[in-house]
């Protein structure tokens, strides 16, 4: 902010509100000119300054014997106020929109009144020079999409083929524990029928009725 921007901020703050609107009146600016953008940045000072204002009076007015009747007047003068610097900045506004129009038209103008000229055999050239190189980075781009379209699809069946050998090898490894254990389990059972006769045949020896010894010789017989 130049030092004349500050030194105006200043004195809005120490003049009353309708000073401040009185000021507002000031001629339009040429949109998009050095004297447009002063005239924003003297708008956004004197809203700053008008808020400082606004609230250094408000605070007076609770010094004073009629605080309502103050605070209403020092409202209605902040809203007036502000409304000035809304209307200054819709000028400016409505006048940068004409500006923008009146130069989009004006371009318009500028095109037809001045066609492009005709082709040139040379231009031509370069023009289908142009279109060729397009196309072969087109196709290039195409081929390019295609190898790695298929290079994905191969390294997918790769990963796929990796998965499918690992179930199997996975599945081989689980019957044969299967088929090992089932082998445990029958040999075990053998052994446990085997002991199981051996101890019966035990039992059944045990239980047979031994033949009664045979009588001791008789000492006075001689053989």
């Amino acid at each position: 902010m130049s030092f004349s921007l500050r030194l105006v901020a200043l004195m809005l703050v120490a003049v009353p509100a309708g000073a401040v609107l009185a000021q507002s009146a000031v001629p339009p600016a040429k949109p998009g000119s050095a004297q447009a953008a002063d005239e924003r940045e003297r708008i956004g000072v004197e809203r700053k300054a008008e808020e400082l204002r606004y609230s250094a009076r408000r605070a007076q007015c609770y010094q004073r014997f009629a605080v309502d009747d103050c605070l209403n007047a020092e409202s209605r003068l902040h809203r007036e106020t502000l409304d000035g610097l809304k209307r200054r900045e819709a000028v400016l506004n409505d006048a940068e929109r004409r500006q923008r129009g009146e130069d989009a038209l004006r371009r318009i103008q500028d095109k037809q009144a001045n066609p492009p000229a005709r082709d040139l055999p040379q231009e031509r050239d370069r023009n289908r020079q142009a279109q060729q190189d397009r196309e072969q980075r087109n196709a290039d781009h195409a081929a390019s999409r295609a190898a790695t379209a298929a290079q994905a699809s191969q390294r997918r069946q790769q990963f796929e083929d990796r998965q499918k050998a690992q179930a199997e090898k996975a599945a081989e490894r689980a019957q044969r524990r299967t088929q090992d254990a089932a082998e445990r389990e029958r040999y075990e059972r053998r052994q446990v029928d085997a002991e199981q006769r051996r101890t019966d045949a035990q039992r059944r020896n045990a239980e047979r009725p031994k033949p009664p010894a045979a009588p001791l010789p008789d000492p006075a017989v001689k053989p």
